[in-house]
C-alpha cells in the first residue's frame, strides 16, 4: 500500500545510465587488460588506443563537453 507520504523514487534519466554504462566499460577493460598482462599476455597498443578514444568521446557527447580538435586553430 502506498500512502500519500511515500516518496516516490525519482527515475534515472536514460542519458545517466549511458554515461554510467559507458564508464563501466572503461574500468572492465583496464581490469581485464590488468589482469592479462599479470599474466604473461600482450594487449596490443592499437586496440587499448581505440577503446578509450571511442568510449572517451561517448563520455563527452554524453556529458556535454566540448572536445577540442587538434586541427582547429
Amino acid at each position: 500500500m502506498r500512502g500519500k507520504r511515500e516518496a516516490e523514487r525519482p527515475k534515472i534519466k536514460r542519458r545517466t545510465l549511458f554515461t554510467v554504462f559507458a564508464m563501466f566499460n572503461l574500468f572492465w577493460y583496464t581490469v581485464v587488460v590488468l589482469i592479462a598482462n599479470f599474466h604473461d599476455h600482450v594487449v596490443s597498443s592499437e586496440l587499448t588506443v581505440a577503446w578509450f578514444a571511442a568510449w572517451t568521446v561517448e563520455l563527452g557527447l554524453l556529458a556535454g563537453i566540448k572536445i577540442k580538435d587538434s586541427s582547429e586553430g
